[in-house]
């Protein structure tokens, strides 16, 4: 496959226009820097490259399945994904970040949009709008993006996420696919201070009920509440089509229940 096809899963092309390079790895920009440690891209409208949909913060993609270590930290937007082999995919200058630390990604799945943050001051949306992509390996050692996908087998260069992307994420966590959470995140997890909570199945502490005073609102019966609702008419006990639901049933077997009573009473089999 080719770098070309890589490109277009990150930046897919969009309302016409295809996504190009416009500064490869290892390049010198400008004399007595030092040579460019990723790739430069964006969408090619023409000389120009500074209008039109590159000033709309298109969408960035996911160049790999894999785990979120970096959703914003730092100076330049940073969207760092480690894959299964351990190997960092780094999108650099996005505008907004649909991601966090920690979540599984497929390839293809939106995180973020392309813009311009820490191009010329850190923090700060400032110079041309494109996507810096860079890739480290596990040691952190910096590779040639373009070197590294013409390695590769053949890949959909626009791949469809998946319908279930949860039940997906699930499987490639079963498959071995992303990897599984590192002895150092259970080494800092256990060294995560316990906090109290009462969000217990086994707390027996009775539940606090609101208080409600001698003025409150809320009826001492149920024949009080509907005397005020209906006052005109006649009270339950004196109403022959009502039950008197102040009454007690009897604990006699043969007694009627109270629906074989309402029935009887309006005159009903």
């Amino acid at each position: 496959m080719s770098w070309q096809d890589a490109l277009r899963r990150m930046l897919p092309p969009n309302s016409g226009f295809e996504p190009h390079t416009t500064s490869p790895y290892d390049a010198i920009r400008d004399r007595g820097t030092s040579p460019h440690q990723g790739v430069d891209a964006n969408y090619n409208v023409g000389p120009n490259g500074q209008q039109g949909i590159n000033l709309k913060h298109p969408a960035l993609r996911s160049p790999v399945d894999g785990i979120v270590t970096n959703a914003g930290q730092g100076t330049a937007g940073r969207i760092a994904i480690r894959d299964a082999n351990g190997l960092s995919h780094e999108l650099l200058h996005t505008h907004r970040r649909f991601v966090s630390v920690g979540d599984p990604v497929v390839a293809g799945q939106l995180v973020g949009t392309m813009g311009n943050t820490g191009v010329i001051e850190p923090y700060i949306e400032s110079g041309d709008h494109h996507l810096h992509y860079q890739l480290k390996d596990p040691a952190g050692r910096r590779l040639n993006p373009q070197v590294f996908w013409k390695e590769q087998g053949p890949i959909d260069p626009n791949p469809e996420p998946p319908v279930y992307v949860d039940e997906h994420r699930q499987y490639l966590r079963d498959a071995g696919a992303i990897p599984a959470t590192s002895r150092e995140d259970v080494r800092v997890l256990r060294s995560m201070p316990a906090r109290p909570t009462d969000r217990s199945a086994f707390n027996s502490k009775p539940v606090d009920l609101p208080y409600s005073g001698s003025n409150s609102p809320f009826p001492r019966r149920v024949e009080d509440y509907f005397r005020g609702l209906f006052g005109t008419w006649p009270p339950f006990s004196e109403n022959e089509t009502s039950p008197d639901l102040g009454q007690r049933q009897s604990t006699s077997p043969n007694n009627e229940d109270w629906s074989a009573m309402w029935r009887r009473r309006i005159g009903l089999p």
